[in-house]
């Protein structure tokens, strides 16, 4: 029986590939002098593990041990399985961004069907005429240079792309009632709007620091496949960068006349740019990476503005916007005028408006689109605690219970028990 044990024993380590085998206890000598009676249970390329009489397991340098155990050790080399260092997984290089651009072309997409559209560098106008109906007091104008090509995603991110990526297990909770609550949902989506395949939407109720992390999985991800130009990263675009690819080419209010002529009547109606670029005036509002904050005067070259972070600039229309007229996104100024005028319809529609919201609110009507460009250095957001809805706090978990309850009605959830 006890041949039959240790045979066993040896067999399991092996499969585990590393040999355990039991050897006589020794003492054993560091440089200091210091002895300790212990066993040797592995030797590896440069380190052994020893096992002293407690039964505790160090690994030591050989390096470390006297001449004799040194000696010792060498020649114990064949009774044991040496186990090297693992070594690391290769990363392809990153390719150069010349060479990139030119291999992916206009267009590619990634794996979660991302399609993103090259936007050619050049030079814009940013901002709007003082003439321009519907312009607010913060659109001054001024030259700018986007001294780099880069790709932004053709569409707003769409609920399939975000969740397998940001919420891989969310399930819908509700599915007997209409719209449903996000925050009770991990932080899922509305419902689509209707005659919209669910998951195709663009991903609504997205705080900026989640659209940030979206960007920074994507940029990891895409980094170990090869797939990322040298000095370049998944992030939000910059207001300018935005406002620069929105334009497309145009100087007017708007960068294609059928959504301008649908926002000055009140209607929402999607379409693509010139760069082949949709919904960038409806949609959802997006976030880019600035911080609100008024524009510098003079000429600039691939500006940002970051300050303390407590606002991010919003860009982009949201369909809401020109339907109820003025639903300002700025909370002190939210006031429906009694006349509804064309002024108020293109107030946050247009190729050059700017709006704000704090960066860990989950906003209704509020998305983004990544772009992969140059890298930017962005500082951490200063957040209020009590703004945060990142953060489930135990309170948030009582009342998110007590909603499940008034929620479920007659029909319980099978989900119910999974929500965190």
């Amino acid at each position: 029986m006890k041949y039959k044990y240790t045979f066993n024993v040896v067999m399991v380590f092996a499969l585990m590939s590393i040999v355990a085998l039991s050897v006589e206890g020794r003492e054993f000598t560091n440089k200091r002098g210091v002895v300790i009676d212990a066993e040797l249970i592995e030797v590896n390329a440069s380190s052994v593990k020893i096992k002293r009489g407690d039964g505790k397991i160090f690994t030591v340098k050989v390096s470390d041990f006297s001449e004799d155990d040194r000696k010792y050790i060498e020649s114990q080399r064949g009774e044991f399985k040496t186990v090297s260092a693992p070594k690391p997984v290769p990363t392809k290089p990153d390719p150069d961004v010349k060479e990139f651009f030119s291999e992916q072309g206009e267009n590619f997409t990634l794996p979660d069907t991302i399609e993103m559209v090259q936007i050619p560098a050049g030079k814009f106008t940013m901002g709007s005429p003082q003439d321009e109906i519907g312009r607010g007091e913060d659109e001054i104008q001024r030259a700018i240079t986007i001294s780099k090509p880069f790709y932004m995603a053709k569409t707003e991110i769409k609920a399939k792309q975000y969740l397998p990526i940001m919420r891989p297990s969310y399930k819908p909770l509700f599915p007997q009632f209409g719209r449903r609550l996000p925050e009770l949902h991990q932080n899922g989506p509305w419902d689509p709007p209707k005659g919209i395949e669910p998951g195709s939407q663009a991903m609504d109720a997205v705080q900026w620091i989640q659209a940030v992390e979206f960007c920074k999985k994507l940029t990891a991800r895409e980094g170990t496949a090869g797939r990322l130009p040298k000095g370049y990263e998944y992030r939000l675009p910059t207001e300018a960068e935005w406002e620069y690819a929105c334009r497309a080419g145009t100087k007017g209010g708007f960068g294609n006349e059928n959504v301008e002529k649908a926002a000055k009547a009140g209607r929402a109606r999607s379409a693509t740019n010139a760069f082949k670029l949709s919904d960038m005036h409806m949609g959802v509002a997006e976030w880019v990476l600035d911080d609100y904050a008024p524009y510098k005067k003079g000429m600039a070259t691939d500006p940002v503005a970051f300050s303390d972070g407590k606002n991010k600039v919003l860009r982009g229309g949201f369909n809401e916007f020109n339907l109820i007229a003025n639903e300002d996104p700025i909370a002190s100024t939210r006031k429906v005028p009694k006349k509804v005028t064309e002024k108020d319809r293109l107030r946050y529609v247009r190729s050059a408006s700017r709006s704000w919201m704090m960066p860990a609110w989950p906003y209704a009507g509020v998305g983004f689109r990544p772009v992969l460009a140059p890298k930017i250095e962005v500082p951490e957001p200063k957040i209020d605690p009590k703004y945060n809805l990142g953060v489930l706090t135990p309170e948030n978990s009582r009342l998110r219970e007590i909603d499940l309850i008034e929620f479920r009605g007659t029909k319980k959830s099978d989900h119910a028990a999974e929500l965190p």
